[in-house]
């Protein structure tokens, strides 16, 4: 893509060297053959030597520019000498040259200009094209990826461009974040209440603690057991005790995000300082402890 970015770049800088290079060879086409016909639009100027004063600095810039080195000022203004005798000078205003060529050339100009856009934006439409005709099998690939992670829901651009490429991947790499979302949760988390087991907690807070007697600071570490659970499944069974688990784990997780007491080592939401070590039993990890009260 970046490869052919930079050729419409480099086609469209030489177009544009071409054009003002063109421009420039009919202007001064155009005024040697008008100074040399006479065919400027003014009446030239006779003058004598002595009024004359040679250009110097900045104002030889631009009749040399023109292929008029030879050039005077007089009453304020340029002027390029057409015949000289002994004490007498022809002199033709620099200004009235240039418009008269000007006039000359406007419509080869504007020719030229009109040709070099016609084949910028044909040049573009062809890379266009050519991008999106790369683009295509990218595109379905990406679309039957997130087709099968949708099971069966429709994700269909019917197109090939960056936009929708871009729009595309958006979608895979939301669908691939929830899909790591739910792997971690299998993975790390207890199934019923979705906090973190007992095993990947006690990992946590044994690197935890390590870091909190390297820091020298202090840390907390709370244990929650509910009493009367047993009762509670013997009254009302066991998917009304399972239900009571979660509202508890529920309950705690609003606590801690609260507090600000939340642990996640990356862009999940899994949070490692709360944990159900099994049963009726939760257990909290306190990082930082400012009083021991």
């Amino acid at each position: 893509m970046e490869q052919t970015r930079v050729k419409t770049w480099k086609f469209t800088a030489l177009f544009i060297t071409v054009f003002l290079l063109l421009s420039y060879v009919l202007l001064i086409s155009s005024l040697s053959k008008n100074f040399s016909i006479e065919q400027i639009g003014e009446t030239p100027i006779e003058v004598s030597k002595s009024q004359l004063v040679i250009t110097q600095g900045y104002a030889k810039i631009l009749p040399a520019l023109l292929l008029k080195p030879q050039s005077y000022l007089y009453q304020g203004k340029t002027y390029i000498p057409h015949r000289e005798l002994s004490d007498k000078v022809t002199i033709y205003s620099l200004s009235s040259l240039i418009i008269s060529a000007i006039v000359d050339v406007a419509i080869p100009i504007f020719a030229l200009f009109i040709m070099a856009l016609t084949s910028i934006a044909l040049n573009a439409a062809y890379q266009t094209k050519r991008v999106n005709k790369a683009l295509r099998p990218i595109c379905n690939k990406v679309d039957n990826i997130i087709a099968s992670y949708q099971y069966g829901e429709e994700h269909r651009t019917n197109t090939a461009n960056i936009s929708e490429l871009h729009h595309s991947l958006d979608a895979l790499h939301l669908i691939a974040k929830d899909y790591r979302s739910n792997a971690e949760e299998s993975i790390f988390c207890d199934k019923l209440t979705k906090l973190v087991d007992r095993y990947n907690f006690l990992t946590h807070i044994d690197k935890q603690i390590k870091l909190s007697a390297d820091d020298n600071q202090k840390s907390g570490l709370l244990f929650i057991d509910l009493d009367g659970f047993k009762q509670v499944n013997d009254s009302y069974g066991h998917s009304f005790g399972d239900e009571v688990l979660i509202q508890v784990a529920e309950r705690l997780r609003s606590i801690v995000r609260r507090q600000n007491l939340s642990f996640t080592q990356d862009d999940t939401e899994l949070g490692y300082n709360l944990a159900r070590l099994g049963g009726d039993e939760f257990t909290l990890f306190i990082q930082t402890l400012e009083t021991l009260e």
